[in-house]
Order: structure tokens, then C-alpha cells, then sequence
């Protein structure tokens, strides 16, 4: 080497090469993780409820492969793997639809402001160019909002809604139109289902009521039938079994009305007042309107009173 020559390069040399061969090895992949081994069935099946609890279904599916293929002979394993599989199949789709939702929206109300804001200030950072590839990005969000109606039509009607709405309002034409008649019309017959479902409870209400004031009325219990009678007509006046019911009670509790007041007629002339006044009074919880009756009960209470004052005065000397 001659004199003053830099020494650098000898040295960079084998960096080089140092460097080359440390680039040139292909990339390591990542090592497999072990899977899990518990204890006992029942020690996989706790891992994987924790798991779900967390939010973390890959986890708990990844415990109960583990413990199936620890305890293969486990049934309730099996029987829970099933489960928990197919609770995430259902809950994957519907967050990835949701997803899209509030991704739509947001594309929407950007879209909303940067028209404003060109409209206010044309030819600024967020001209033509901006609306158009944000439009772009709209058009691409049109078909999974589709595939989200059909997919949840079954299963998330409100959700459906959303996602059809949405892809009409992108680009409507046949097929969205299509898809929002069908969810209109699923709207209508949920809704139909869910007022039919309301009647039936409480027809089967009113139906028990009934069958309380037939039991009352067989006991002779009439006032409490009469209240149960009377909420069933208030309810649904035109309902025949109460209007035959309220006529039958009606009829006990006239006859048996009849029946006491002339039994305490007779023992208020034979001179049996307090006995008259008691039957008097079963007649007036069985039937307050009777005014006849009443005014001869308050005679009779003034009479009786009067004997009892006389009663308890001192005898004359």
C-alpha cells in the first residue's frame, strides 16, 4: 500500500460483506406457539368461559381445541366448542357489518363537509379531486353494505335497514330498491307479529280474570266478581263470555238481595231490629244500590238506638 493512502476502504470491505450476507438470509418465520394443556376438562372449560368473558373468542376456541384433543372422550368439550363456535359465527358478521355502518356514515359526513368547504372556498385542498376519490371510497362500501341487508335480514332486521338505506343513498338502482322493498316488507310483518303478540297476552289476561270471577261467583263472592267483571268490559266491552257472566251475576245478586231484604222486612215486624239491621247491612255489600232498603235499615238503626238510650237510662224512682 502506498503512503497516505486512506485506510478506510480495506476496512469497509469485509463490513460490506459482513452486511450483504446478514441481508441476504431470508426472514425467520414466526415460531408456533404451544397449544394449551390443562389439568382436566373442566379446567379448559374454565380457561375458555374466561376467555369469552373477555371478549377474546379466538382464545376460548383455540382452549376448547386444546382440551378436545387432551380429553377426547369429553363430551361436554365437544358440546361447548360447538356452542361457543357458532356464537362467534353469528357475532363476526354482525360487527363487520356494523363496522361498515359507522364507516359509511363517516365517509358521508366527510363528503357532507368537504362540499361545503369547496362551495364556501373553490379550488381549495379538498377540490374535485378530494370529492371524487372520496366518492370513489363511498362506491366501494356499496356491496358489503348489500351482502350486510341479506345477511341480516333474519337475524338483525334494525341492522338490515341501516345497511340498505345506506347503499341506496351511495347509488340507488334495482337491486337496493329491490332489497329495501323486502326489508319494508319484513318491517311490516315484525311489527304485525309483535301487535299480535300483544293481543294474545291480553286476551289471555282478560280470559284469567274471567276465570277468577267465575270462581268468586261459584263462592257467592259477588263484589269481588263484579270487579273483575267490570275491568274485563272495560277493557274489551264487547267480549261475550263477561257480558253473559255480568248478566248470570246480576242475577245471583238480585235474587239473594230480594232474599235478605224481605228476611229482615220479616224481622224488623217480629221486633228482631239488631237482626234485621245485620241482614240488612250482608244485603248492602252484596248490593249498595238499594235505596228502599237502605231507608228502611236507617228507621230501624234510629229505633234501635232509641231502645238502647232507654235501656240505659236509670229507672224512675
Amino acid at each position: 500500500m502506498k503512503a497516505g493512502w486512506p485506510r478506510w476502504p480495506g476496512l469497509l470491505l469485509p463490513a460490506a460483506i459482513l452486511l450483504h450476507g446478514c441481508a441476504g438470509q431470508p426472514p425467520q418465520p414466526p415460531q408456533p406457539t404451544q397449544p394449551p394443556t390443562f389439568a382436566s376438562p373442566e379446567h379448559a372449560l374454565s380457561r375458555a368461559q374466561a376467555a369469552v368473558e373477555r371478549g377474546q373468542w379466538g382464545a376460548a376456541l383455540e382452549a376448547l381445541e386444546a382440551g378436545r384433543r387432551q380429553f377426547p372422550r369429553d363430551p361436554q368439550l365437544a358440546e361447548e366448542f360447538d356452542r361457543v363456535d357458532a356464537r362467534w359465527r353469528s357475532l363476526k358478521p354482525e360487527w363487520e357489518d356494523r363496522l361498515a355502518v359507522v364507516r359509511t356514515r363517516a365517509m358521508l359526513e366527510e363528503l357532507a363537509l368537504i362540499e361545503r368547504l369547496e362551495t364556501a372556498e373553490p379550488g381549495g385542498a379538498n377540490g374535485a379531486f378530494g370529492q371524487a376519490r372520496r366518492r370513489t371510497d363511498l362506491a366501494q362500501q356499496r356491496e358489503p353494505l348489500l351482502r350486510c341487508a341479506e345477511r341480516q335480514l333474519d337475524a338483525h332486521l334494525e341492522l338490515a335497514r341501516t345497511c340498505v338505506d345506506l347503499a341506496h343513498r351511495i347509488a340507488a338502482d334495482e337491486r337496493s330498491a329491490a332489497w329495501r322493498e323486502e326489508v319494508v316488507a319484513r318491517e311490516a310483518a315484525s311489527a304485525a307479529a309483535v301487535r299480535d303478540e300483544r293481543a294474545e297476552r291480553r286476551q289471555a289476561q282478560l280470559r284469567a280474570q274471567l276465570d277468577e270471577a267465575e270462581a268468586l261467583l261459584a263462592g257467592e263472592h259477588y263484589p269481588q266478581a263484579a270487579v273483575r267483571v267490570a275491568r274485563v268490559l272495560e277493557a274489551d266491552p264487547d267480549n261475550g263470555r263477561a257480558r253473559a257472566l255480568q248478566d248470570q251475576l246480576n242475577e245471583r245478586v238480585a235474587h239473594r238481595t230480594r232474599l235478605l231484604t224481605d228476611l229482615a222486612d220479616r224481622l224488623y215486624a217480629e221486633g228482631s231490629i239488631a237482626a234485621a239491621i245485620r241482614v240488612w247491612e250482608t244485603s248492602f255489600e252484596i248490593n249498595p244500590d238499594q235505596p228502599a232498603a237502605r231507608e228502611r235499615y236507617e228507621r230501624a238503626r234510629r229505633v234501635q238506638e232509641n231502645l238502647e238510650r232507654l235501656r240505659q237510662e236509670p229507672a224512675a224512682p
